[in-house]
C-alpha cells in the first residue's frame, strides 16, 4: 500500500482560492487522515466496487481514529467539508477514481461567485 499513496498538491480549480488555500494548509498537516482515505479508496476498489460516497469513508476514518485513539493529543479535527474535497484531490491525483465519487457543487462558491460579481 505505501507506494500507492502519494501526498497531493491538489489543483481543485472549482474552488475559490481562500479554501483552495486551506485545504492545502490542511492536508499536508494530516497525511495521516490522506493515507487513510487513498486506502480506503483502493481498498474499495480492490473488491470491484467502482461507487462509492466519500462521506461514508470520511464517518469510517473518524470512527477508526476514534477507536484506536487514547488520548486527546491524537484526536483529529475532520472538517465535514474537508470530505468532498479530499475525494476530488483522489480523483485528481489518480486516474482510475476520476468517477468513483458522484461530485456536486460546492455551495460555498456559489455565494463566493455572487459577492465577487
Amino acid at each position: 500500500m505505501e507506494n500507492r499513496v502519494r501526498m497531493p498538491t491538489p489543483h481543485l480549480d472549482e474552488l475559490d482560492p481562500i479554501t483552495r488555500h486551506a485545504f492545502r494548509i490542511w492536508i499536508k498537516a494530516n497525511p495521516e487522515v490522506w493515507i487513510a482515505f487513498v486506502k480506503a479508496c483502493f481498498d474499495l476498489w480492490e473488491r470491484g466496487i467502482r461507487k462509492y460516497g466519500a462521506k461514508t469513508i470520511w464517518e469510517h476514518i473518524r470512527y477508526e481514529h476514534d477507536i484506536k485513539t487514547t488520548d486527546e493529543r491524537g484526536h483529529w479535527k475532520l472538517n465535514n467539508d474537508y470530505a468532498a474535497y479530499t475525494a476530488r484531490a483522489v480523483a485528481d491525483y489518480y486516474p482510475q477514481f476520476k468517477d468513483f465519487f458522484e461530485f456536486r457543487a460546492v455551495t460555498g462558491l456559489k455565494r463566493v461567485k455572487a459577492e465577487a460579481a
